[in-house]
């Protein structure tokens, strides 16, 4: 099922109004709390934020129509109670991560740096949460921001892509993103909201598993193929 031409103007405009309000959104919570524009590492994040939304809104658009909408709208669209209560711990919890984060490294220094090693090694891991959940959305039609079953897209079980490896691989990225940002900002306080991070997605990625396969068709043959939930070769 694809979207009507009517409703994709509409799904666009709703979609760009978003990612400029998150960017906004972001960037003040960096900023205001490092004290300065200066902070080449949080214009790198917000860059690739950027570059994330700018590919959701062109080429995952046109190869899976109607997500784009499914996604902007998707914070209206929880069915299941925990999962609005999860969401919105996270989305609190990681602006505390971004404002601790600009704390440590800018205005009062509590880490005090950490070592060239970490920093990077930790980079190439926020590349991971940039590139992963990007591989998901372009395999995967039915990547709600909710857990839901989206009837009126004839939601089916997908079984390609980064879904050989893992049944959840955008929750990966968000688990890796709570160690991988904090330490390429350089603040190991801001673990302190990064490791809450991990524990919501753990919790969500097993409300949600145990919900879809008792709603969604197909899931637990897929969950059959697919054992890993989370942590390949662990959970």
């Amino acid at each position: 099922m694809t979207v009507s031409n009517q409703t994709q103007p509409e799904s666009m405009a709703k979609g760009i109004l978003i990612v400029i309000v998150f960017l906004i959104g972001v960037g003040a919570a960096f900023f205001v709390s490092y004290g300065s524009l200066f902070w080449w590492e949080a214009w790198l994040l917000l860059g690739m934020w950027a570059l994330y939304f700018v590919l959701m809104l062109t080429v995952v658009r046109k190869i899976n129509p109607g997500l784009v909408k499914e996604r902007s709208e998707s914070l209206e669209k929880f069915g299941q109670r925990w999962d609005r209560v999860i969401v919105g711990i996270y989305q609190l919890t990681s602006i505390s991560l971004y404002i601790i984060s600009g704390l440590d490294a800018g205005r009062f220094g509590w880490t005090g740096g950490v070592p060239g090693w970490v920093k990077w090694g930790a980079f190439i891991f926020v590349l991971f949460v940039y590139i992963f959940p990007t591989w998901a959305v372009v395999s995967n039609p039915y990547a709600s921001g909710a857990v839901r079953i989206q009837e009126e897209r004839d939601h089916q079980v997908i079984a390609k892509g980064p879904y050989k490896l893992v049944r959840h691989p955008m929750y990966l990225g968000t688990v890796v993103y709570g160690i991988a940002f904090p330490l390429f900002l350089e603040s190991y306080w801001a673990l302190i909201p990064g490791l809450i991070v991990i524990v919501l997605f753990i919790i969500r990625t097993a409300l949600e598993d145990r919900y879809l396969h008792e709603n969604l068709p197909g899931y637990a043959e897929f969950a059959q193929k697919t054992r890993t939930r989370l942590f390949p070769g662990v959970w």
